[in-house]
């Protein structure tokens, strides 16, 4: 996601959706598989679909998404596992390692596959969760951080903050309630947007909505 352009929403799953529509055209033309890849973010507790970076709809447009991490009884040993899978049955986990081998420049690396194993896929994902929640105050500095600037869609600051830090969404509710007031834009489609206290929104003072770069 980090080669995508700025103006892509990475957290919309309308704009995810068209982005990826000509490549999924590339794969049907040529017969050629596609992969993506992405970090999980921390959110725990939420269903592996949705422990992918960014919107659901990279999720829902693939065939197949598979989520790899190290084994949790064994961290020498690596985990790859289905988190969706439309194209047959939900297989099984299978274990690898990542080996060094030597060719006649210098070295490089292969991956050595191992065992089909039954491991949920939440002993994976679970490693990958924050160890330390992140208190009120710390969220409370990143959305003013993320506000300084001007008011910006309440969806868009609840996005940025689970993707680029720890903070929990009941955390983030408490903090955001603290320091920001909302108010919805004038019209049958307006979104709800945030502010810090003081701040105009956009439509009262008729400047240009700003746009905020989306963490890639």
């Amino acid at each position: 996601m980090a080669y995508l352009e700025e103006k892509i929403n990475t957290n919309s799953d309308a704009s995810i959706r068209s982005c990826l529509h000509p490549l999924k055209t590339v794969a049907e033309r040529t017969g050629a598989a596609i992969v993506l890849l992405r970090h999980l973010n921390k959110q725990a507790g939420s269903a592996p679909m949705y422990r992918g970076g960014g919107s659901i709809g990279i999720t829902g447009t693939s065939r197949s998404a598979l989520i790899a991490g190290k084994h949790p009884e064994n961290k020498s040993k690596c985990v790859l596992h289905s988190a969706k899978n439309n194209l047959g049955p939900t297989p099984l986990a299978i274990t690898y390692r990542v080996v060094s081998v030597k060719n006649e420049f210098s070295g490089t690396s292969k991956i050595e596959w191992g065992n089909v194993e039954d491991i949920p896929i939440e002993l994976i994902l679970d490693q990958h969760v924050s160890k330390r929640p992140m208190k009120v105050e710390e969220c409370k500095a990143e959305i003013r951080k993320l506000l300084k600037n001007g008011p910006i869609p309440s969806d868009d600051v609840w996005e940025h903050i689970k993707n680029t830090t720890e903070c929990g969404e009941r955390t983030f509710k408490k903090a955001k309630k603290a320091i920001s007031k909302p108010g919805k834009k004038p019209g049958p489609k307006g979104r709800w947007w945030s502010r810090l206290r003081g701040q105009k929104f956009p439509w009262q003072q008729g400047v240009k909505v700003r746009k905020v770069k989306r963490p890639g």
